[in-house]
């Protein structure tokens, strides 16, 4: 009976360390993750204007670990929805920041900064296909020029220098109507 138990133990600790690094890989685990849906109404800072409501929030600690599989050091993440309530399409052009007490847009960053600054440690092919799953993670996750239908809410991450956000800033977003082809501004006030 001894020899028995002696060698199911070793099988076990073979299982175990037999498992493969994948299971245990952050940036491997945040590949299928998507943000939690949410209508723009919901979020802390929202605005409407014809019809079209924008929401946006700081992205959390515990939430960008699990989108990205690492938090970004010099930038912040904040999570904008945007519901099209309206008849039109619309499409993005363009979103900033805006520093009410300056005046100054400030631009977001590049999904390359933020790559480069989230990034994974190690070298080698081990750090090349991190960075790979890092970096298709974020272009999934980003919010980008594209067409809102009609009744439709769309997501996405937007990332801003962590050294020039602070609050009392405003979240400003170019929308196009495509069938009039007018341009609105809507802007949102950060309370946090």
């Amino acid at each position: 009976m001894r020899p028995f138990l002696l060698m199911l133990a070793f099988l076990g600790a073979f299982i175990i360390a037999a498992e493969p690094a994948s299971a245990r890989d952050k940036f491997l685990k945040s590949q299928g993750q998507q943000l939690h849906y949410r209508e723009a109404g919901a979020y802390a800072n929202s605005a409407e204007k014809r019809d079209i409501m924008v929401g946006v929030e700081v992205l959390a600690k515990a939430e960008q670990k699990r989108l990205l599989g690492g938090r970004p050091d010099k930038s912040i993440p904040l999570e904008v929805a945007i519901s099209n309530n309206s008849r039109f399409r619309l499409y993005i052009n363009a979103i900033s920041l805006v520093d009410s007490a300056r005046g100054n847009h400030l631009q977001i960053l590049s999904l390359d900064d933020v790559a480069r600054n989230v990034g994974p440690s190690g070298s080698g092919n081990k750090k090349s296909m991190r960075l790979s799953i890092l970096r298709n993670n974020l272009t999934d996750k980003s919010l980008q020029a594209k067409v809102v239908l009609p009744g439709e809410t769309i997501q996405g991450l937007v990332f801003v220098p962590k050294k020039k956000y602070r609050p009392g800033l405003e979240f400003h977003l170019d929308v196009q109507n495509l069938k009039r082809l007018v341009y609105l501004d809507i802007t949102v006030p950060m309370g946090q």
